[in-house]
């Protein structure tokens, strides 16, 4: 009896994948530039979705007078990386709160990675800073 149902729930669901990939649809191809006109209001919409569209709530202000210097983060990682490779946790702040000093090492960090002046590596819940030489 056992065997049976396993069979039957096995029959059942080869039957259910045959139905799906025999109804999915072929590939669409696009034979001109889509024109978001032709939609009334979905340029407006998107605007507003991604904040384009000038109404600025006051939640959504960005923090102009921030202290944050790049080139002085990048600086000092620099001068930490001496000798050739050290761990994010392992630097230290330039700013006073840790929380928004880290931030700031780190952005800097994906920066300077993106201009291969740095490459980094996660080991659990730390990074391995090592210097690249150019």
């Amino acid at each position: 009896m056992m065997q049976a149902s396993r069979e039957k729930a096995k029959k059942k669901k080869e039957e259910m994948i045959k139905f799906l990939t025999d109804a999915r649809s072929g590939e669409l191809p696009l034979l001109q530039e889509p024109c978001l006109e032709s939609v009334p209001g979905l340029i407006a919409d998107l605007d507003h979705f991604v904040g384009a569209d000038g109404d600025e709530s006051d939640d959504a202000v960005l923090e102009t007078n921030s202290v944050f210097s790049m080139e002085d983060y990048r600086s000092h990682i620099l001068s930490a990386l001496d000798c050739g490779s050290r761990f994010f946790s392992k630097i230290n702040n330039l700013a006073a709160d840790n929380r928004e000093d880290k931030v700031y090492r780190f952005v800097t960090l994906i920066f300077m990675q993106n201009d291969q002046e740095v490459e980094l590596t996660q080991y659990d819940n730390d990074l391995l800073i090592e210097r690249l030489e150019t």
